[in-house]
């Protein structure tokens, strides 16, 4: 089956939207499968997407993933210095409070902007699609769009924008993936006398 080109998933904090080259659907996710970022019940968050494909009837396709500003965290800085810009980057990452991070250092007018998200909650959602057929062709970050990054939610203007200046995102797809040591509770245990 040839699979049709070019589709879109423009993720937000709390839903995702899906252009299949025609129209705009959208899935909001549930407090008690997705909550800040943080997937509650991935086997709930796997459901609900198949069952959204489905019930749209989406064909497989080539889609490229687009995160918004709500669910990145960004930090900039000024500095010039390669060993001190990388010395940052970590300490950035290591804030992000995901165990795994999927993150970016994007050059901008100003100096550099470190992008990072949740690499779990992205890759649930982009293998469920896959898992229907679906081919992924990466991850970036709305800011790269230029003034069309910034809007909130997707129209049909917005993504026939973006699907039709994918060129802006050649090279700017969010790939290192980190993962975060599971913080250790340490923690003394005294006998006491009885």
């Amino acid at each position: 089956m040839a699979l049709e080109e070019g589709s879109l998933i423009y993720l937000e904090k709390d839903k995702l939207f899906f252009y299949n080259g025609a129209k705009v659907f959208k899935l909001d996710f549930t407090p008690q499968i997705v909550r800040d970022l943080e997937i509650l019940n991935e086997d709930g968050l796997i459901g609900l997407v198949f069952q959204f494909i489905d019930n749209i009837k989406a064909t497989p396709s080539r889609f490229l993933i687009v995160l918004s500003e709500s669910v990145l965290f960004s930090s900039d800085t000024k500095e010039r210095d390669l060993a001190k810009i990388e010395a940052e980057f970590q300490s950035f990452i290591d804030l992000v409070p995901f165990d795994k991070v999927l993150s970016k250092k994007y050059q901008t007018e100003g100096g550099i902007r470190m992008l990072a998200t949740n690499a779990d909650l992205i890759n649930a959602i982009s293998d469920s699609f896959q898992q229907r057929g679906f081919v992924n062709d990466g991850v970036v970050p709305a800011m790269v769009f230029g003034e069309y990054g910034v809007r909130r939610g997707l129209d049909s203007d917005t993504a026939n924008y973006i699907l039709r200046s994918q060129q802006l995102a050649r090279g700017k797809a969010m790939g290192k993936m980190s993962s975060q040591p599971k913080r250790k509770s340490v923690f003394k245990v005294t006998m006491g006398k009885s």
